[in-house]
């Protein structure tokens, strides 16, 4: 009895041996390519950050309460500043106008201004002493207009602190927008074209030679406050001598209550006081590389199907990639026309027969979408990821049943709010039922017009008009550091008497700094880029810590990310933290760093040592007045 278990023990025995080698070498193997890789577990100690530094003071000013008919609407603005801090663990203290004519600021990093439309002589000359030690005010509106009394004294002091040249009230209209501007450190972590809607006040512009927001319509389209140019401004951001001054044209309380925009409200806010506070601010760029903005044509190839051909030699000529959403229906008829597309950019579809998704029942809208993946799969070999939903109309069922057919992203314009895409992920028991899993589409949205608004929509039939048309739209996207999608049809623009509009449009852009891409090719990035996060930090006076993290599975590749420093450095360097990935490229302007990673391995993080060498002074940079900074 006791011999016959012996076998069975050593087997145990060995099988725990076996089972302990096996999980070292696991481990010797995971470690190695983790140190390889840069990953989570690997590289150097990183030291500790310094303890953000922010002191902030906000003005509680009882000349302005006074002026007021109403004092309880200047409450409300106060309010809406405090609980904006305390959502943001930003510690502050109010301040009275005494306080600020004593100049009595203490230890102070940032001063609030809200709405302080009544100031002293005392007061102005405290805020200017203020910025010129280098410290930093955020303000809003009719900042000085009055006196301490109420009475007017004209928009001097606002000019002065915010460099321009012009200020009034905005005109009064049903509704108003501010849109943000990429690449500023006001639009960190907000989206290029965002369209933030007010409840209609007294907004103010101003006009400046930069800006950082501006006043516009629903479309994008700027709205100015005179006839001169560059007169549409809403938020602008600068130096004062050595001081750092943000400025908005529009009281918080305005904001409308919509989640969003309450979010973006909150993420500008404290944008605004971490760059007059100098606290470090990062992001990954929008767009591969060094790219200003990025460029799809898009065509919807239906109607006269054969006219698609005229498009397709004008990009291949050019060597620009086309995207081709196809009615399948149609594409089964003219399969060598198909496969031209796909040879020389993308195909998607436009739905089997052009019936409208919305309002059709999921399972009808899924027995469509197999229909059209699977058709067009017989021509081109490959299945496609794109769906341009017929007259860009969609619903929840269309977004459910594109992901389960294994789409990607759509293209439409389901009431915008961004020049860029949109990343949206899908939940609830029908998809983990059909698929398992939580999935996310990209939706590409369309902000400037089409060839149908051109040629029905408006009429229009004289080609220079139509061209500087188009011209004007892509210009206000690539001021945007947005997508430009130039939308267009088989039946119209790819016609024998329009298209050498479209070759006019593509020899223009070639021109501007553009990644062009396929919509495909956009939505992959998009989404990639969503899994990629930035941080910043300071550990000494003139050493910060860069750190990149790619939750991604693939490898990213030529990607920028971009820093706001804490001040000018004349010189900089920039030092990998892993001893095998060299130093990557950089550019600096001002104070703000472009680092180039050219290879971000997956599920890693990577850090970078950033060393403030020579530093401007600010004040033998500007005269004493604020000068307008272009990031």
């Amino acid at each position: 009895m006791i011999d016959s278990e012996k076998p069975k023990s050593n087997r145990r025995i060995y099988g725990s041996l076996f089972f302990l080698l096996a999980t070292m070498v696991l481990i010797f193997f995971l470690s190695f390519q983790v140190v390889q890789r840069g990953t989570f577990l690997s590289g150097p100690k990183i030291p500790e950050p310094l303890p953000t530094r922010l002191n902030v003071a906000l003005l509680k000013s009882d000349y302005t309460s006074n002026f007021f008919k109403e004092k309880r609407h200047y409450e409300q603005i106060l309010s809406k500043w405090k609980t904006f801090l305390s959502d943001m663990e930003i510690e502050h203290q109010d301040i009275t106008d005494s306080d600020l004519e004593r100049g009595e600021l203490g230890e102070f990093t940032v001063l609030i201004l809200p709405v302080a439309l009544c100031l002293s002589d005392g007061e102005r000359s405290a805020i200017r002493d203020f910025l010129s030690e280098g410290k930093g005010v955020v303000a809003s509106w009719a900042i000085g207009s009055r006196s301490q009394e109420g009475e007017w004294v004209g928009w001097g002091f606002l000019e002065e602190y915010t460099g321009s040249k012009f200020a009034d009230y905005l005109e009064k209209k049903a509704a108003v927008w501010v849109t943000f501007i990429g690449n500023s450190p006001l639009s960190v972590g907000v989206d290029p074209g965002f369209r933030m809607e007010l409840y209609r006040g007294q907004e103010m512009g101003i006009i400046r030679t930069s800006r950082d927001a501006y006043w516009s319509d629903w479309s994008l389209n700027p709205q100015t406050i005179t006839e001169e140019p560059n007169s549409d401004v809403a938020v602008a951001h600068g130096n004062y001598h050595e001081g750092r001054m943000v400025w908005f044209g529009f009281n918080v309380t305005e904001v409308i209550e919509d989640s969003v925009d309450q979010m973006v409200l909150k993420r500008f806010l404290l944008n605004a006081i971490h760059w007059t506070g100098r606290i470090p601010m990062s992001e990954v760029w929008y767009w591969p590389g060094s790219y200003q903005g990025a460029a799809v044509f898009a065509q919807d190839v239906e109607h006269q199907f054969e006219n698609s051909a005229n498009a397709a030699k004008i990009l291949e000529k050019e060597g620009i990639p086309g995207t081709f959403f196809c009615i399948s229906d149609l594409a089964i008829h003219n399969p060598d026309l198909v496969k031209t597309f796909a040879e020389i950019g993308e195909v998607g579809s436009h739905s089997d027969d052009s019936q409208v998704f919305k309002g059709q029942p999921f399972n009808l809208q899924l027995k469509r979408m197999k229909k059209t993946v699977a058709d067009l799969k017989k021509i081109i070999g490959v299945k496609v990821k794109g769906i341009r939903p017929p007259q860009e109309l969609f619903d929840e069922g269309t977004l459910k049943a594109w992901a389960t057919v294994g789409g990607e992203y759509l293209f439409a314009n389901p009431n915008f709010k961004k020049a860029v895409p949109e990343l949206v992920t899908l939940e609830g028991n029908l998809l983990k039922t059909l698929l398992g899993k939580k999935v996310s589409l990209v939706i590409i949205p369309r902000v400037v017009i089409d060839d149908y608004d051109v040629f029905v929509t408006k009429s229009l039939t004289n080609k220079e008009e139509i061209l500087r048309l188009y011209q004007m739209d892509f210009e206000k996207i690539y001021n945007l550091n947005g997508l430009y999608m130039f939308s267009y049809h088989s039946q119209h623009l790819s016609s024998p008497e329009h298209v050498e509009i479209l070759a006019s449009m593509v020899k223009y852009t070639k021109t501007y700094n553009l990644w062009f891409a396929t919509a495909h090719e956009v939505s992959r990035w998009w989404k990639s880029r969503s899994k990629i996060s930035t941080e910043i930090y300071k550990i000494s006076d003139n050493r910060l810590i860069l750190s990149v993290k790619n939750l991604n599975s693939g490898s990213i590749a030529n990607l920028s990310v971009v820093v706001y420093l804490p001040r000018s450095p004349k010189t900089l360097e920039i030092k990998s933290d892993f001893s095998h990935i060299p130093s990557p490229d950089h550019h600096l302007e001002e104070s703000k760093l472009v680092v180039s990673i050219e290879t971000l391995n997956p599920n890693s993080i990577q850090t970078y040592t950033i060393i403030l060498q020579e530093v401007f002074a600010e004040s033998l940079r500007n005269p004493p007045y604020l000068q307008d900074v272009t990031y």
